[in-house]
């Protein structure tokens, strides 16, 4: 038993692991003082890469200033994205097409190498 326990541990320790750093940053302003949720939608221009959908949530009212930031991690280093935002109430299941406001960012360029993003959305 103990034998396999030490080839375990040795297997896991070959194991490599490289911490995901966000490298776009997302300032969302306008958001309703009703809304509890964003619908976030991440689609690369690669379309080897499935859009990633994301729902950040909070307590409507709890954003006093509108807004929120947002980090992520580029999926590749080529090609470009955009992001789709949606805000939307306890009465709008996601994915939420007809939520409270909603905002769109231009295709932008994926950052490269330690290069970073950073985008301001307001929805609308």
């Amino acid at each position: 038993m103990r034998a396999f326990t030490l080839v375990a541990l040795l297997a896991l320790a070959g194991c490599s692991w490289d911490q995901e750093k966000a490298n776009i940053f997302v300032e969302v302003d306008g958001i309703p003082a009703t809304a509890d949720h964003l619908d976030v939608t991440f689609t690369p221009s690669d379309t080897t890469i499935q859009p990633s959908m994301y729902r950040p949530s909070f307590q409507p009212g709890a954003l006093a200033s509108g807004s929120l930031q947002l980090a992520f991690a580029a999926p590749s280093t080529t090609g470009t994205f955009t992001l789709s935002i949606e805000a939307g109430d306890m009465s709008c299941p996601t994915p939420c097409t007809s939520g409270l406001a909603a905002g769109t960012t231009d295709p932008t360029a994926e950052p490269t190498g330690t290069a970073v993003v950073n985008l301001q959305v307001t929805l609308h």
